[in-house]
């Protein structure tokens, strides 16, 4: 079981185990990591072109690296992190859909005004995102999470911005959104009349309902998950992966308050990628410890590298020790590939 009170970890550039070459050179980086005093390695459960990269029965793997290894990437990744000590998170998010699979999962999908599909455009990738009005996407979400599990034996799970999610778009007008929000106003609030969707719009009768509702029906598939994998894999962590945007604050603390319902999640991972989020890490700190004070969640502070940061005056150090100054539980890294190739390995020891 894993278990550990500060997370000094990083996130393993997703090429480092899925490109031929790059697995060859994977154990360096490893001891690497060890050898700066990092502890955890996180690897993403899908690569840039959206197949999956553990064993699965539904959706579509990388074939040529699968065959290469005899195994998935995951698990040969988080099996060589293991034999140097370190633990091994997977992230993932369990509502997206790659393009190629999506055919299987057509009926649950998030969809505009129109009817079509909400869709998510990254280069030539194009993916779909589950709607959590559907009680069948619970059990699609533990499925997902329970395959990783069993394939490759990860310490710990991340789930990407579970709450607030997708980023393009709030809303959701499937038919089972309809269906489901007009119970949800009908047996809490005793409404039987509104005007859909344009009620539930940002600014109009019914939003804050809407966005209620949206929550409660996150939260029930995260308590479903959590009692699933507890019941077939023990006490897993679980964590919760969510980028900080200080232009939507009331709708980021909203976020927050409705993660610290219940026993949901061990980790809060806070993403600062974000240059200029970075600068203002202190105000958010203080906002989400605030926040989380009366929880036994531990907040980590994601942090990225970048030579750009260099030259706008920005200090890549600087945000890690305000972010442990400020309280958190820990840092981690933002891809390997760019702190190794930057010689930003030499601080690590030193601020950690």
């Amino acid at each position: 079981m894993f278990e550990q009170n500060y997370v000094y970890g990083i996130y393993v550039n997703v090429k480092n185990y899925t490109i031929k070459e790059k697995i060859h050179t994977l154990d360096t980086r490893l001891n690497h990591f060890l050898s700066y005093g990092l502890k955890t390695t996180i690897y993403n459960a899908v690569d840039e072109k959206g197949y999956v990269l553990f064993d699965n029965k539904l959706r579509k793997m990388n074939k040529e690296i699968y065959n290469f290894l005899g195994k998935s990437p995951l698990k040969h990744a988080v099996k060589r992190a293991h034999t140097f000590g370190l633990n091994s998170w997977v992230q993932v998010n369990p509502f997206k859909i790659a393009e190629r699979d999506v055919e299987a999962y057509t009926k649950y999908l998030i969809r505009d005004e129109y009817n079509s599909a909400l869709i998510e455009k990254s280069g030539e990738q194009i993916n779909y995102f589950l709607s959590t009005a559907y009680e069948e996407v619970g059990e699609i979400v533990s499925r997902t999470v329970s395959e990783i599990l069993e394939d490759c034996e990860a310490d710990g799970i991340i789930l990407e911005e579970a709450f607030g999610y997708p980023k393009i778009s709030p809303y959701d007008f499937s038919e089972g959104a309809y269906k489901n929000f007009v119970k949800f106003l009908k047996e809490k609030y005793n409404i039987s009349f509104f005007l859909w969707p344009n009620d539930v719009l940002e600014g109009r009768k019914y939003y804050s309902h809407y966005l209620e509702w949206k929550n409660n029906k996150v939260r029930e598939i995260m308590e479903y998950l959590r009692k699933s994998i507890k019941e077939s894999f023990g006490n897993i962590p679980i964590s919760i992966l969510t980028q900080i945007k200080l232009e939507e604050d009331r709708k980021f603390e909203t976020d927050l308050k409705d993660i610290t319902r219940g026993r949901l999640f061990d980790y809060l991972l806070t993403n600062f990628v974000n240059e200029y989020n970075l600068k203002e890490m202190g105000t958010i700190l203080r906002k989400i410890f605030n926040i989380f004070k009366e929880t036994s969640i531990s907040i980590v502070s994601v942090i990225g590298y970048s030579e750009k940061s260099l030259d706008k005056k920005y200090l890549w150090d600087e945000a890690i020790k305000e972010a442990l100054i400020g309280g958190s539980n820990g840092i981690i890294l933002f891809d390997d590939e760019n702190i190794y190739r930057n010689g930003a390995w030499e601080k690590i020891r030193i601020l950690l």
